[in-house]
């Protein structure tokens, strides 16, 4: 379902708001909350530390950098994926070794054939349903027709099976910084709409 972009009918104001000049709040009594010293200092101790995805890899899958990186990543229940625009890799989250990749980041739609197969346009994003216990992969397609294109994992393993899919826009409808949000009745996408490169409004998907 395709939420098109709305228009703001709200009431608009005529000229700026006056309000009353109003003194400083004074008071006899002492502030109980206020801080009057320093904490002693905390060190922190990382648990794990390791190399993710770097220019490199990135390169390695696509032949080029994009800058920026557009880097994200997630937890899973044993895993973490790092997503760098086109390239990801699976690690374990215990002990910080890479357990897949780099790989170009339209591998999780190898074999579904189209557009999301073909084209790997960047602008990822990888989540995890903590409830569903399942990764969530998605990228736009940055060619015509463009597409939005989801991959949710049949297990918690991130090297497992997908279940893939494909959405389509409005003929010309680009769909620019696309981001995703899981809830318990759907995921849902939002989109920076343009038409001939120029910003239409947001768009809205219930996948």
């Amino acid at each position: 379902m395709v939420i098109p972009p709305q228009i703001n009918k709200g009431r608009q104001r005529t000229g700026p708001v006056v309000r009353p000049a109003r003194g400083p709040l004074t008071s006899s009594q002492p502030d109980p909350v206020a801080q009057v010293l320093a904490g002693v200092p905390v060190g922190i101790t990382t648990l794990v530390n390791f190399d993710g995805v770097d220019d490199a890899a990135q390169a390695s899958q696509s032949g080029f950098l994009v800058v920026p990186p557009d880097t994200n990543g997630t937890v899973g229940a044993t895993q973490f994926v790092q997503w760098v625009n086109l390239a990801f890799a699976v690690f374990d989250k215990r002990t910080g070794a890479k357990v897949f990749g780099p790989a170009a980041g339209n591998t999780f739609w190898g074999g579904f054939g189209g557009p999301c197969e073909t084209n790997n346009s960047g602008d990822p994003v990888i989540q995890y349903d903590k409830a569903a216990g399942r990764w969530v992969a998605a990228q736009p397609v940055f060619v015509a027709p463009f597409m939005y294109c989801l991959a949710v994992s049949t297990t918690s393993d991130a090297t497992g099976r997908y279940n893939r899919y494909a959405f389509t826009f409005p003929a010309g409808a680009f769909p620019d910084y696309p981001k995703l949000g899981i809830w318990p009745d759907a995921y849902y996408a939002t989109f920076n709409i343009f038409f001939a490169s120029k910003f239409s409004g947001a768009m809205g998907l219930r996948l």
